[in-house]
């Protein structure tokens, strides 16, 4: 069974970023770039994914 990648993992991580950006609380910030932290570790396991999806004559310009 072939695993999906979701397109709202990365969007998350983008999302708390701009809330670090954003934030004027040095409590917000710190919340942000542990939330964050804990999404980026999600990047590679992407990446795993789509090696497995998409097909082998393909993987070199798919994972760049």
């Amino acid at each position: 069974m072939a695993r999906s990648f979701d397109p709202r993992m990365v969007s998350g991580v983008v999302a708390l970023s701009g809330m670090v950006r954003a934030s004027a609380d040095i409590r917000f910030m710190l919340m942000g770039r542990a939330l964050a932290g804990l999404g980026v570790p999600l990047i590679p396991i992407g990446i795993a994914v789509l090696r497995d999806t998409v097909p082998r004559d393909r993987v070199g310009t798919a994972v760049v």
